[in-house]
C-alpha cells in the first residue's frame, strides 16, 4: 500500500488532473509513485537529460523526473476515471505487515482489508 492508503489516485475535474487523492502530502505537485504513471517515449526522447537521479532536491525521484521533462498537471491524461466504480489499473504487491491510515477508495473498486493483515 502506498503511504498507508488503500488507494492513491489523481483528483480529476472535467477530465483533467487537478491534484491528488491521498493522505500523504496531498498538496504536493506530483502525488504518485513510479507504479502509478506512464511516460510517452517521444517525451523522453525530446528530453535526453531526464531520468532517475540518485540525488534530487525533491523527496522522491518521481518529481525530479517530471520536472526534468518539463511537464505540468495540464499535460497529464488520466485513464480509467470514466467508469463507476473506477478500475484500479496499477497496484503494488509486497509481503509485509502494514497499518492502514486511510480506507478511502475514492470511488475505485478496491477490496479494503481488515485493520491488520499481511499482503501476499
Amino acid at each position: 500500500l502506498v503511504a498507508f492508503n488503500v488507494v492513491e489516485a489523481p483528483k480529476i475535474r472535467n477530465k483533467k488532473v487537478i491534484g491528488w487523492q491521498t493522505i500523504y502530502a496531498p498538496r504536493r505537485k506530483w502525488g504518485f509513485d513510479m507504479a502509478g504513471f506512464a511516460v510517452n517515449l517521444e517525451l523522453l526522447l525530446r528530453h535526453p537529460q531526464a531520468g532517475w537521479r540518485r540525488r534530487c532536491r525533491e523527496h522522491s525521484p518521481e518529481p525530479c523526473l517530471m520536472n526534468l521533462l518539463n511537464v505540468s498537471l495540464n499535460d497529464l491524461t488520466p485513464f480509467g476515471v470514466d467508469s463507476w466504480p473506477r478500475e484500479i489499473l496499477v497496484w503494488h504487491t509486497k509481503t509485509s505487515n502494514i497499518h492502514i491510515r486511510s480506507r478511502n477508495t475514492y470511488g475505485y473498486n478496491a477490496e479494503v482489508p481488515p485493520k491488520r493483515f499481511v499482503i501476499v
